[in-house]
This record gives structure tokens, sequence and C-alpha cells, in this order.
């Protein structure tokens, strides 16, 4: 079969490994690299040049799809971008597609030539599959379906750890850690330093599409500093929470990142959620936040002045999320893990977009922000249920359908992930997508 890799800045490497054991399987490997700093070691390598000043041009309103892709650019979103360089990449990308002619195309949906080349493998029919931890069952991955949520079927594939009821025993005694909340023990500072250094090498030779210049960057990251600053002295702790009126919580999510600038873009402004969620609260309710762990720029001037003038309760950055459930009343997420984890924690939740928690007990939709009123008075009158220890049982063997064996990630944020374990269980998960698709057969090697 013909495979295509997607370059992404560090996670390349992981893909390289993954590639290395899928050539010996007698597989050809291509890539499309955007980023001429990372060079993969296995396959053909189609390095897309550049382009000159003559090259760039501005989107105008009918170039409809590609406007939509600049609404989830990073780039166009905090560093101002504008993305002329659209074209030129869409043109080059559909070139390398057409002379490959691939089966399938691996890659994130994260930064703008993969979302190009995702419409692109749409118009082509060609699959292109985005291998994403899981989060639970723990140590598991899936494969989405292009630059959505979707989850890929595989028939008679199971996760297959089958001791569910450890697991959520683990989650109700807070004993179990999922893979974004695992660290890396190396040199943190030192490890950032040199990728900064090699980040500014990048812009310098060529690359200013996925990476923000100098300035704008030390710029956004003063304002960040700012801003945190500002959160702090908005920020209450959780015991100063008059008890007087019912908590609806929403916990902010980490920005710039695909999981809501991709998948939940209808929400993507936190600060316009927020503000809506407020607008539309009865005053017997408290809208109540919580930044991300990992907070980036989701802190914004506008966020900023949206709490200062509607009275919201922001919580100090120091609080657990444990102290926090015992006393909220209904919680709002867009695509945050919380989503699943609330069916654990017996918490009615709001799910803003489409998620695996839907239609479990204590989950709600919301339509638009005038209904809000609607979900609030069921969760007043206690009108819902919560799952119980089976439905809890059920929905993770849900969750752990068309799931496989290993950890995603790159070697930055995760130190593990190019064990050779792993990423020989990672590589069977890649087996079995191959063999849906084409009904591969595989030597004994």
């Amino acid at each position: 079969m013909k495979i295509i890799f997607l370059e992404n800045r560090e996670k390349t490497f992981f893909w390289d490994a993954i590639a290395k054991k899928l050539e010996i399987d007698n597989h050809k490997i291509f890539w499309i690299i955007q980023n001429h700093a990372y060079k993969p070691k296995y396959g053909k390598k189609n390095f897309i040049k550049y382009p000159f000043k003559k090259d760039l041009i501005e989107l105008d309103h009918d170039d409809i799809k590609l406007n939509d892709i600049l609404s989830s650019d990073r780039m166009f979103n905090y560093f101002n971008s504008n993305g002329s360089h659209y074209k030129y990449y869409q043109k080059q990308i559909l070139k390398i597609l057409k002379n490959i002619k691939p089966d399938i195309v691996f890659g994130e949906s994260t930064l703008f030539h993969e979302l190009i080349t995702i419409h692109i493998c749409k118009k082509m029919n060609v699959p292109y599959y985005n291998p994403q931890s899981s989060s639970y069952p723990p140590n598991s991955f899936l494969f989405y379906k292009y630059d959505s949520k979707l989850r890929v079927e595989i028939p008679n594939e199971t996760y297959p750890y089958k001791d569910y009821e450890n697991i959520i025993r683990k989650m109700e005694e807070k004993k179990l850690k999922i893979d974004y909340m695992v660290r890396n023990k190396k040199n943190r500072l030192l490890s950032q330093i040199l990728r900064r250094l090699k980040q500014i090498f990048e812009y310098l030779i060529g690359e200013k599409y996925n990476t923000p210049g100098l300035y704008r960057k030390l710029y956004m990251n003063y304002k960040r500093r700012k801003n945190i600053e500002k959160w702090n002295k908005l920020a209450i702790k959780l015991q100063d929470i008059k008890q007087n009126k019912k908590i609806l919580f929403y916990p902010m999510q980490q920005q710039p990142e695909a999981n809501i600038d991709v998948w939940g873009k209808k929400y993507q402004d936190q600060a316009k959620l927020i503000y809506k969620l407020k607008k539309n609260l009865p005053r017997n309710w408290e809208l109540v936040i919580k930044s991300n762990p990992k907070r980036r720029y989701e802190i914004s001037d506008k966020l900023i002045k949206i709490m200062q003038n509607n009275e919201i309760i922001a919580l100090d950055s120091k609080t657990k999320m444990d102290d926090i459930l015992k006393k909220v009343d209904l919680i709002v997420s867009n695509t945050g893990t919380i989503s699943y984890e609330a069916i654990f924690w017996e918490k009615p939740i709001i799910n803003l977009t489409r998620s695996i928690s839907d239609n479990q007990p204590g989950t709600f939709k919301l339509d638009k922000y005038e209904n809000l009123h609607k979900i609030l008075k069921i969760v007043e009158n206690e009108e819902f249920l919560t799952a119980n220890f089976e439905d809890k049982v059920q929905f993770m063997k849900k969750m752990s359908l068309n799931t496989f064996d290993g950890s995603i990630g790159d070697p930055v944020h995760n130190e593990n992930c190019l064990d050779k374990q792993n990423i020989a269980k990672v590589v069977d998960g890649f087996r079995s997508i191959l063999k849906k698709i084409n009904n591969f057969q595989y030597e004994v090697i």
C-alpha cells in the first residue's frame, strides 16, 4: 500500500518510528513536509518549497473552505497570519497527492497544511486518519476520520484490557492518571531553550507559516503573563464561594489546540461562550470558571474584561478538580475530557458538541443559549439520573471499542512514546487499520 505521513514538527519523529516498521511490512512510505527542519529517515520525502512573495495570494470571500481552515489556524488567530500562502500550498499538496495516489494518509488535524491536505483528501476520497490518545482506557489510542472526532470503526477489534471495573474504581479513588496528565521528567528548561532556538532557526530559513516570529511570540507571551496576573487578582478560593446559589461550572480548555479550534470550532471563542452562559443564567445560579492547568492564550484581554464586568467567579489556579466537583451542580464542556469524566463522577453535564458520552445518564445538549434555563430547571428539581456502577462499566466498554493498546505522542511532551515496546503496540494498531482498508496480508518476519 502507498502510505503518506504528514510532518508535524516533533511528532514527525514518532511517525517516522512507525513508518520504519510499516516499510518492513513492504508498504511504500511517502512524506509531505512543510517544515524543512524536520526530516524523517524512512520513506520518500516530498518537501514543499517555501513560497516566494509572488506566490502569495490574498484569500477572498469565495474561498469558503480555505477561509474556514483559516479560522482554525493558530497562526491567524494569534500571530497575525493572513492565509495568503494557502493557495500556494493547496496547489503543491494537490500535485503531490495526485502524483502518489496514496491508499491512506496519516497525520494530525492541527496545522494549516494538515487541514488543507484533509480538505483535498475528502475531495479525492482518500482516507485521512488522525491517531489520537483515547484518554480512557488509559494508554490506549484510536483513529479519527479527517478533521472530526468520528472514530474509525474496526470490526471485532476491542481494547485488550478487560478489567473495566478496576479502571472505574481507580477513577473513583482518584488514582488513575491519563496520558496527558503525565509530564516528562527530563530537564524541561534545557529542552525548551533548545526547542526555541530551533524555532528561531526555522523562521530564519523561511518557515513563517507554522512558526511565529520572535517578536510576536515574545509579545504574546508577555500578554499571556499579564493576563494570568489579572486572572489571579480576580480569582477567589473555592471556600470563599457562597453556597446560597447553584453553580454552573465551565473548565476552560487550552488554546491554541486542535481539540477546540478544529473539533469544537463552533465554541472556540471561549470568552464569548463564557459571556453567553452568564447572560442566560438566572439569579439563583453562579457561573464558575477555572483555567486550564497548562494555560496559554485562552486567558485573553477580552476574557478579562468580561470577567470584570459580569460577576463571573474565577477560581484560583491551584484549586483541585476533586474539590471543585464536590460543590458544582452542573458542568459545561465543549470537547474536554470532562465530558467523559462527568459520567464516572456522577455529575450532570452539558456537551456543547458531539461526544461519545451523549445519551449517557446525566448528559444534556444545548441547542441555543436561550434554552439554558430549561436544563437548569431540570437540575434544580433533580429530575435527572446519574450513572450507576453498571452504567459506568458499560460506558467504559463503549469507550474501549475501536481503541488499541499504546501511547500516541511526541518526544517533547511524552518521553516514553518512542520506547520500542510502545512503538510495537502502536504499529499493531496501524496494521489493523491498513488491513481494514485493503485487507493487506502481512508476511511473518
